[in-house]
């Protein structure tokens, strides 16, 4: 647009811009990320105030400040939108970063450079590759913003559906505006912003900010699902039930594992599942525990919690090994039973409460065909029992079982119930001594040589 018209709509848009800088100024308060609201009002002030300048009297050495205005406009309001749409959001510093050297960078290079890197104006209006490529930035900016109010588009606070329309229709205009080339982009981006900060001050005094949806899952608690032996869903509690609901996908019974979680069942520990929540995917993490058949089939039990990113080891060896250690999973997916590292930390948290603790240990070997059923029995037993028990999968085909007692005559009525509850198929070694982690592992490693020795008849035990 240009002419008389032309100056007189931009000029307006100037004095509307600086109207409403004041206004948002007076009620930054009120306004969520106010301060950065004020900030894209004065920018939509430089902004404008260019465009006029150029359609008056063309591209000159004195427009230095009108690609940077329109970078940091775009810049402030995606932040904004961001704190809006989620609470507590903060950009990250290569975000921050990038906002804030995009409009210094642009004007180092007019000022090298000089105006025909922007535009020219004669023989005719052509626009410069740095126009270009700051005309991309902006733009990929403005749908970024669009996105992230979307999850407020039906919010239950008209002011905030008006905010959000404001934006989403003036991405629209801005669009529509520079592919014709009508010069109106401030036009259109004075509007918007005026309506987005008008809506802030018109709706409630203390804005609500929803948490993000990740936030949620925190509240929810672990999620389980229990499904049968054909990996069908059977039951769920309720948090499962509020986070399925939100991504779209109700839980009915029979509901296949793979389309609930996008995987298959077993699944090691640790493997990450993504879900959709709210617009957005959710990073879970757990276990799958086998539910051994007890003539209903068997199938799985299914504990998921949000995941989260693990701590930045300092690179101290200690810190490392526990890093990994981390990393390693908790159950064994065939059985359910603990892992060994898994059954040492038990050991590990147990052992602050009374170190004066003596320990019962038994390694027993069983025939593959048998895990299943030794599992089942030693589990009931350790589950039923007044002792801290644990039983772990020490090897593909042996199991360990751990039992603290506090004094002989404990170890004495121990030794006696590991003996009884392992079958009387597989062999077993049974030892005891010190209750410490360090020396509960090397009671293990003594019961693993004296199974290691010669083969006995089956049934035998070793102690």
């Amino acid at each position: 647009m240009s002419g008389t018209a032309g100056v007189a709509l931009h000029a307006a848009a100037t004095v509307v811009a600086v109207a409403v800088t004041v206004v948002a100024l007076l009620g930054r308060r009120r306004l969520v990320g106010g301060g950065l609201v004020v900030a894209a009002c004065a920018s939509t002030v430089v902004w404008a105030a260019h465009v006029t300048w150029f359609e008056v009297v063309g591209a000159i050495p004195a427009q230095v400040l009108w690609l940077p205005s329109v970078g940091a406009t775009c810049g402030a309001m995606y932040v904004v939108a961001r704190a809006s749409a989620e609470r507590g959001w903060r950009p990250a510093r290569p975000l921050a970063l990038l906002l804030v050297a995009e409009p210094v960078l642009v004007t180092v290079l007019r000022l090298a450079l000089g105006t025909d890197v922007i535009v020219t104006v004669r023989p005719a209006v052509a626009f410069g590759p740095v126009f270009a490529l700051h005309t991309a930035y902006c733009f990929s900016l403005l749908l970024l913003t669009v996105l992230a109010l979307a999850r407020r588009g039906d919010d239950r606070v008209g002011a905030v559906r008006l905010q959000v329309a404001a934006i989403r229709w003036g991405a629209v205009g801005a669009l529509v505006a520079e592919a014709l080339r009508l010069q109106l982009t401030d036009v259109v981006a004075v509007a918007a912003v005026a309506v987005f900060v008008v809506a802030g001050l018109a709706g409630p005094r203390q804005p609500h900010v929803p948490p993000a949806p990740e936030r949620l899952l925190d509240d929810l608690g672990a999620v389980v699902l229990a499904f049968d032996g054909a990996q069908r869903l059977v039951e769920w509690n309720r948090p499962a039930e509020l986070l399925l609901t939100l991504g779209g996908h109700e839980p009915a019974p029979g509901a296949p594992a793979a389309e609930l979680l996008g995987v298959g069942l077993p699944f090691a520990d640790g493997t990450v599942v993504r879900l959709p929540v709210a617009g957005g995917t959710a990073r879970l993490s757990g276990f799958s525990h086998a539910r051994l058949d007890e003539g209903d089939g068997g199938g799985w039990t299914v504990v998921l919690r949000r995941s989260r990113p693990e701590p930045q080891p300092t690179g101290t060896a200690r810190d490392e090994r526990a890093a990994a250690l981390r990393g390693l999973p908790a159950h064994d997916s065939e059985t359910g039973l603990l892992t060994p590292h898994a059954l040492v930390e038990r050991l590990a948290a147990d052992e602050g409460s009374d170190r004066s603790r003596r320990a019962v240990v038994a390694v027993v070997d069983v025939d593959p065909d048998d895990l299943a059923e030794e599992a089942t029995a030693l589990v009931r037993w350790a589950d039923g029992h007044r002792q801290p028990i644990g039983v772990a999968r020490w090897t593909p085909r042996r199991l360990a079982v751990v039992a603290l007692a506090d004094d002989g005559t404990d170890t004495d009525d121990l030794l006696r119930d590991v003996h009884a509850a392992a079958s009387s198929t597989g062999r077993i070694a049974v030892v005891r001594g010190d209750g410490g982690p360090a020396a509960v592992l090397s009671l293990v490693t003594e019961a693993e040589q004296q199974l290691s020795g010669p083969t006995p008849e089956p049934g035998s035990t070793e102690a």
